[in-house]
């Protein structure tokens, strides 16, 4: 297939080079690099081997098989994935860019990049391109995003974020985002969540969460407004709801409407 560097290109007069525009974000809907990335991948000792539709279809029922015996990953996969995002061939790279942006903001990163990948092995006799194109795409998209985003925080936010370990980074970005949405029974600034739901979207215990939590009330990030009832398996429990202590300026993402457990 062709590929052309618009950037490269002479444009006359006052013309400037075309922009992309997904989520906000400008240029990330053909993601950065991906000539390179493709490149790359096409100077790793040689073709990879072509499976055959057989083969493909057996892998993608062996990796839904593999994927609901993780009940915590599964059911993440089935309220953020199978709800949103439907496997069609040539909607891949598109699909990916909205499921990479979406998630950077509701799961840590290493969850994320679970999560990308099991679309990916999931649907496998759907899809052309390779696993290791899916997965260089979804990485760099995270990467696009999470810059973008600290681009856009407050000097001052971005100065306490930059004093937190990684999983306590990841938990802000999530919980910002839980924040910055107005929604009926939560008005921008506030959220409402579990320790539980927190650990799952983190990938910790519940009893890491909840220190997570305590961590950001320590360090003037949030504060409870509402305690809620302690968790308990089989039995839905009321969340707890909090306040955003931080700003929150208006960085152009469509980063996903609140999800409710």
């Amino acid at each position: 297939p062709m590929s052309m560097d618009f950037e490269a290109i002479n444009w006359p007069g006052s013309w400037t080079s075309p922009q992309c525009y997904i989520n906000g974000i400008n240029g990330t809907n053909v993601i950065k690099n991906i000539n390179v990335i493709k490149e790359k991948e096409r100077g790793r000792g040689g073709a990879t081997p072509i499976k055959t539709l057989v083969e493909k279809e057996k892998s993608a029922n062996q990796a839904r098989e593999a994927l609901e015996k993780d009940p915590k990953l599964w059911k993440l996969y089935s309220e953020f994935i199978d709800r949103r995002y439907m496997p069609e061939q040539g909607q891949r790279n598109s699909q990916l860019v909205a499921m990479t942006t979406f998630l950077s903001f509701n799961t840590a990163d290493d969850i994320t990049t679970k999560l990308v990948e099991a679309f990916y092995d999931l649907n496998e006799d759907i899809f052309e391109d390779s696993k290791e194109t899916h997965s260089n795409e979804a990485h760099e998209q995270m990467k696009n995003v999470q810059e973008k985003w600290m681009e856009g925080l407050d000097p001052a936010d971005k100065e306490i974020l930059n004093g937190f370990p990684e999983r306590q980074q990841q938990a802000f970005r999530i919980l910002w985002n839980l924040a910055r949405i107005e929604a009926e029974d939560a008005p921008r600034g506030t959220f409402y969540l579990s320790c539980h739901q927190l650990g799952r979207r983190l990938g910790v215990e519940n009893t890491v969460a909840d220190r997570i939590f305590k961590q950001l009330q320590g360090q003037g990030v949030i504060n409870v407004i509402t305690k809620g009832d302690q968790y308990q398996p089989g039995k839905r429990a009321k969340a707890t709801s909090y306040r955003w202590l931080l700003s929150l300026p208006s960085i152009q993402f469509e980063a996903g409407d609140r999800l409710r457990e």
